[in-house]
């Protein structure tokens, strides 16, 4: 009766309410295949970036690497040179206390050998003079001979005779002298 016009509103309005709603269901899905499509876009260059970002990463990670080697490399001279430079600097005093004492040592020695020297200056014009005093001893001596020896010559007479002569001499007189050195 009549509810088959009715019912065929019905279904020509649901028929209607269904096509407007697949028209906004292609719309919606045109829409999100764009969005889509944008997205993915989107997805692949953040992916590219990301990976550059990574081997950006990962080649600074190599370059601290490295310089964090040569800086303990440096380090490693750096605490060496110090060694060394702390042994340098002992030896350099243990010479310099040596020299010292050598330095020290010789001026004790020098001023021992000046002494010396003196003394023995000392004793060599000690030496002179007695040696001065000697000569001129013998030379007092010889004249005395020389002086006895023409007072007891016989006379000459006038044949023509040898006569000996004897004389007496004094021994030479010997001093002892004693010298001490260092």
């Amino acid at each position: 009766m009549d509810t088959s016009p009715m019912r065929g509103y019905e279904l020509e309005m649901e028929k209607s309410q269904l096509q407007a709603l697949e028209m906004e269901h292609k719309k919606l899905c045109a829409r999100l295949e764009e969005e889509r499509g944008k997205n993915k876009h989107v997805v692949l260059m953040l992916v590219k970036e990301c990976k550059q970002l990574s081997s950006k990463i990962v080649e600074e990670a190599q370059k601290l690497e490295d310089v964090m080697a040569k800086f303990e490399d440096e380090k490693k001279k750096a605490s060496e040179l110090e060694e060394s430079l702390a042994a340098e600097k002992q030896r350099s005093a243990q010479m310099e206390a040596q020299m010292e004492k050598q330095l020290s040592e010789f001026d004790t020695e020098r001023e021992q050998l000046h002494a010396r020297l003196s003394r023995e200056e000392a004793h060599t014009n000690d030496l002179k003079e007695e040696r001065e005093r000697m000569r001129k001893m013998i030379e007092q001596l010889k004249k005395e001979n020389n002086s006895k020896l023409h007072l007891s010559l016989p006379r000459r007479s006038k044949d023509r005779g040898s006569a000996s002569v004897s004389v007496g001499t004094v021994g030479p007189v010997l001093r002892t002298l004693a010298c001490q050195t260092d």
